[in-house]
């Protein structure tokens, strides 16, 4: 576990994290006061906040914009024990384990209402015209919880 940011093999990083989870076989670089992390090896990425408010939210959004655009290199299997398998583009329902989670908790919760909450996040959603592996999983705090739908 550490702070900072994640790259893929093109060079292109995403913004600063506040908490990366990795797997423990990837190297971690420093370069200055910055860490760096290779997607293939980030499990998730978390925001965390005092106190989750609007700016907060979008702000979150971004980052997670920013991790869900690296591409992870990955080779799809041609053949399993004598079965050949048909070369396609992965599914979502792969892309959703191939890639890591993205999860904002706030502290100190929202300071709106939980249904103030949920229309900041459909209004990032909608405005940003976001896909389903570029919004948070899970958005927390402790008067509320916003899950992203399957």
């Amino acid at each position: 576990m550490t702070s900072g940011r994640s790259f893929d093999r093109k060079g292109n990083r995403s913004r600063e994290l506040d908490v990366i989870i990795y797997n423990k076989n990837f190297p971690v670089l420093q370069i200055g006061t910055d860490s760096l992390v290779p997607i293939e090896g980030v499990v998730a990425a978390f925001e965390t906040k005092s106190t989750l408010t609007a700016a907060e939210l979008r702000d979150a959004f971004k980052k997670c914009l920013s991790l869900a655009k690296l591409r992870k290199q990955y080779a799809r299997l041609h053949q399993i024990g004598g079965v050949m398998v048909r070369d396609q583009p992965p599914s979502f329902d792969e892309l959703d384990k191939m890639f890591p989670g993205f999860y904002v908790y706030g502290f100190n919760g929202y300071p709106a209402d939980a249904k103030s909450l949920l229309s900041v996040l459909w209004d990032c959603i909608q405005s940003q015209n976001l896909g389903r592996l570029s919004v948070p999983r899970i958005v927390v705090t402790p008067t509320a919880i916003a899950l992203t739908q399957a």
